[in-house]
């Protein structure tokens, strides 16, 4: 089972200092939506939103693309896995 999603924790930060989405959005210059999306961890932390990131609340961009890859790679692992256990037809 991959690790957690890193927007799931970005979202408890958030969530923690009080502050909204549409706050964070306003001040990374994106869509609420886009925000939304990468909270529920459906959309990555692309090298964009890492840098704005790391400007809005200081949190470095290379550590939310890192923690991006490994999540990654482990739902691609994963993902490999569960075709290597499922039976050729025949």
């Amino acid at each position: 089972m991959p690790t957690e999603h890193p927007g799931f924790k970005l979202a408890r930060q958030l969530e923690a200092t009080n502050t909204t989405q549409t706050e964070l959005a306003a001040r990374l210059g994106t869509s609420q939506a886009l925000l939304s999306r990468v909270l529920r961890g459906l959309a990555p932390i692309t090298p964009w939103l890492a840098v704005r990131l790391h400007r809005a609340i200081g949190i470095p961009a290379l550590s939310l693309l890192r923690a991006q890859s490994e999540y990654d790679v482990e739902v691609e692992l994963t993902a490999l896995q569960s075709l290597d256990t499922q039976s050729p037809a025949s």
